[in-house]
C-alpha cells in the first residue's frame, strides 16, 4: 500500500491513525534517506499513543529512546550507526523487540534477520519539499490485517 503526504501534519496523521492498532510486542521497521520523515512519523505515533510529540527526537546520537505514553512504552531505536549485528546484541535488542513495548527502528537493515516474521516496514521516499510517499509492507497475518484497516 502507498499513500502520499503532503506535510509533516499529514505525516503525523498517518502515524496517529496506524497507532489505534498497535499494540505491546509490535514492531515497525523504517526506511528512508535522512530528512524522508521517518522521526516526524514517529513523532506522529507517540500523539496517537497519548504523548506530547515536541519531546520526540531523532536517536541517531543516543541510539535509543523510550517514550512512556498512555498506551505502551515506545522504543525508539536509530541503527544509523551501527556497524554490525554484533552492536545489537550490546543493545539487548530482544527485550527491546519482542518486549512488552512497541518497537520502532530507523535504519533497521541490520536487524532484519532478528525481527522474526510478524513487523510492518515502511518505506520514505522524498518525492518534494513537503511530499513524501510511504509505501507499506506487512510482514505477518496481523500487519496484513493492520494495513487493510489503515486503507480504509
Amino acid at each position: 500500500m502507498r499513500i502520499i503526504s503532503g506535510s509533516e501534519l499529514e505525516t503525523k496523521r498517518i502515524a496517529a491513525k496506524l497507532s489505534k492498532y498497535l499494540q505491546p510486542g509490535d514492531c515497525l521497521a523504517l526506511l528512508g534517506d535522512l530528512g524522508a520523515g521517518k522521526t516526524i512519523f514517529v513523532k506522529g505515533l507517540a500523539e496517537g499513543f497519548g504523548y506530547d510529540a515536541n519531546k520526540v527526537t531523532s536517536s541517531s546520537f543516543v541510539l535509543l529512546q523510550v517514550y512512556k505514553t498512555k498506551k505502551a512504552k515506545l522504543c525508539h531505536l536509530d541503527l544509523y550507526r551501527l556497524k554490525s549485528v554484533d552492536d545489537l546484541y550490546h543493545l539487548g535488542y530482544e527485550e527491546l523487540i519482542f518486549g512488552d513495548n512497541v518497537t520502532v527502528i530507523e535504519w533497521p537493515q541490520i536487524a532484519f534477520k532478528l525481527l522474526g516474521k510478524d513487523y510492518l516496514e515502511i518505506k520514505f521516499k522524498i518525492i518534494g519539499s513537503a511530499k513524501r510517499e510511504l509505501s507499506f509492507f506487512p510482514r505477518g497475518k496481523r500487519f496484513k490485517e493492520i494495513v487493510t484497516k489503515l486503507k480504509k
